[in-house]
């Protein structure tokens, strides 16, 4: 308990001499340091609000009152979806998944209030070009937003996207991992999604783009997408609803899908394997875990199989895989991480 009220004193103390230091200077080191240690917690912002309040500073950080504080409340508000537990894509739910939602009830206070010092912090700020914004998850996140023009984003585990939007144009970078976008219609603003290897373009549209380094892998949920690998490039290849493409630097192949296929499981939070290799599949569960799996016998890399799994159930991926007595899994590290090797048992 004391180690506690020391903790909260230090960051009162911390939030007051950031108050202090930020009315003698305002050079843009000083600013992106204020704004790394607001976002580092958020009792971080709790007391600095606590703070600002004791020390009447929003009068320092606006003193001619330009923010309308209860605008950029409503504003906010207007952009939050309901909750929903429906995998629909057009309902176009904004979520969390049950990994962050415990931590709902501790956010919120700080969130509702962040509008408000965030509104302040913002005269501190650098400023970006209009509609600059940057979107991330963390291991085994899934989380989903609304751009400014009514476009839906969902992000999955471990990626990160770039929105830039201007007058002319709505262009997105999908810089790690997986989205689904589902487009609103602006036949004045193309919607473009650099994805490294490759271009996408919507046509009033909803679909998945899954990033793997300098591949790509873009399927079409609905409407009609181009695609193209030389930016700028009048020759594009269209892709329409049910069809995907795998696409490197030099090459745009479509591939078929069966009916159980499903480019969005990911959605459900479900892996959908189709004879693919296990080094593929552990690459794959990897992403959404923190306990790792590891192929220690080459000689598993290339063993194939199907199936649909759930990611937040490694034990019954581990069943399945062991079903045949050929393979045996070991917990190492902790916990943090299984090795899979031959059984020598069965040999």
């Amino acid at each position: 308990m004391k180690s506690h009220l020391r903790h909260e004193l230090k960051i009162g103390e911390e939030a007051a001499q950031w108050l202090l230091r930020l009315e003698q200077d305002r050079t843009s080191a000083t600013r992106s340091a204020f704004v790394a240690w607001l976002k580092h917690s958020p009792q971080h912002l709790q007391e600095l609000l606590a703070t600002d309040a004791a020390l009447h500073s929003l009068d320092t950080v606006d003193p001619q009152r330009r923010l309308d504080v209860s605008k950029l409340l409503r504003q906010g508000t207007a952009e939050i979806l309901p909750l929903q537990e429906s995998p629909d894509i057009e309902s176009c739910p904004v979520e969390q998944t049950r990994h962050t939602r415990h931590r709902r009830a501790r956010w919120a206070a700080a969130i509702a209030a962040g509008v408000m010092i965030l509104a302040g912090a913002a005269y501190f700020l650098p400023s970006l070009p209009a509609g600059d914004q940057e979107y991330a998850t963390t291991v085994g996140e899934q989380r989903s937003w609304r751009l400014q023009d009514g476009s839906v984003v969902y992000l999955n585990t471990r990626s990160r996207l770039q929105v830039r939007y201007s007058a002319q144009a709505r262009d997105l970078r999908l810089l790690d991992g997986e989205a689904l976008f589902v487009v609103a219609a602006d036949p004045a603003r193309p919607f473009r999604v650099d994805a490294g290897s490759a271009t996408i373009q919507a046509v009033g549209t909803q679909f998945n783009i899954h990033r793997d380094g300098d591949s790509s892998t873009v399927a079409v949920i609905e409407g009609r997408v181009k695609v193209s690998i030389d930016a700028g490039s009048e020759t594009a290849t269209p892709l329409a609803r049910g069809e995907q493409a795998r696409i490197t630097a030099r090459r745009i192949a479509k591939q078929t899908t069966s009916q159980g296929d499903s480019p969005v499981a990911w959605r459900n939070r479900q892996l959908v394997f189709t004879s693919q290799t296990l080094e593929e599949v552990v690459k794959e569960v990897n992403r959404y875990n923190r306990v790792q799996l590891r192929i220690a016998d080459t000689a598993l890399a290339s063993r194939r199989l199907s199936g649909v799994f759930n990611v937040d159930d490694l034990p019954s991926l581990l069943a399945f895989l062991e079903r045949d007595g050929e393979l045996t899994s070991t917990y190492e590290q902790d916990g943090k991480l299984i090795t899979l090797r031959v059984n020598s048992m069965a040999r």
